[in-house]
């Protein structure tokens, strides 16, 4: 029988389930069955969403470069982003996997202007939904 599981991962924890430098996985925080595996990954300082499961197909699918798809990520930054990194970010960006880079085309950019509450202080933010076409 295929699982499926949709989670929020948190900060700071690896998107897997095993670590060789005693980090926070998420076989800290979730106990799934044997044979269920992220689709993907979330870097460990960020966190959202992470589907798993034991679908290798849809694995594959959503993994594969040759079934091409847009991927959203909302992002958070302190500041306001000037005019010259917005048309950076349009001529794409830069992702580095297992130390090779790829060059990732930026489908749609859009600036989310919000107030949020930080800890001690409130300070405003720029929030970003930038989606990515990989393939």
């Amino acid at each position: 029988m295929k699982r499926y599981f949709i989670i929020y991962k948190p900060y700071l924890v690896l998107s897997q389930f095993t670590s060789q430098l005693n980090k926070q996985t998420l076989a800290n925080y979730f106990l799934f069955p044997k044979n269920v595996y992220p689709v993907g990954r979330l870097d460990e300082d960020s966190e959202g969403l992470l589907i798993l499961t034991s679908d290798e197909n849809l694995n594959n699918r959503l993994l594969n470069p040759l079934f091409m798809h847009e991927r959203e990520y909302w992002v958070q930054v302190e500041g306001i982003i000037s005019q010259e990194a917005v048309m950076q970010l349009e001529q794409g960006v830069e992702i580095n996997v297992n130390g090779k880079l790829y060059k990732q085309n930026v489908a749609a950019f859009q600036f989310l202007m919000k107030n949020l509450f930080c800890l001690r202080e409130i300070r405003r933010y720029v929030s970003e939904k930038i989606s990515l076409l990989h393939g």
